[in-house]
């Protein structure tokens, strides 16, 4: 027989996994988001600022969320290319600082 407690369980247990689920989503479109304006500047800043600020909002990204993604993009897109030797685009740091300090602002 059907037991209405197990049902519940089950639900709560199904949601968490589900908010879980959806905030990594959201963890990774905003720093996608902003990896794409640091590497390549094509978008508004403003835009991406507030695009980012509103995620962080909407899916509840704590600001320690937002911290780790600009380590992971200052690694993955900034470092790699501000080495004087091969592909060096200094610009980059300019672009995550101004992006950086419009979200955490």
């Amino acid at each position: 027989m059907f037991e209405f407690g197990s049902y519940r369980s089950y639900h709560l247990t199904m949601q968490a996994r589900s908010d879980t689920d959806v905030r990594e989503w959201a963890y990774s479109v905003v720093k996608g988001r902003i990896a794409t304006q640091v590497a390549r500047g094509n978008d508004n800043p403003s835009a991406v600022i507030k695009y980012s600020r509103t995620m962080a909002a909407k899916y509840r990204l704590q600001p320690e969320d937002l911290e780790r993604i600009f380590d992971e993009v200052d690694r993955e897109t900034v470092q790699p290319f501000f080495r004087p030797e091969g592909w060096y685009r200094p610009e980059r740091v300019g672009r995550l600082l101004r992006v950086r300090s419009g979200i955490l602002a």
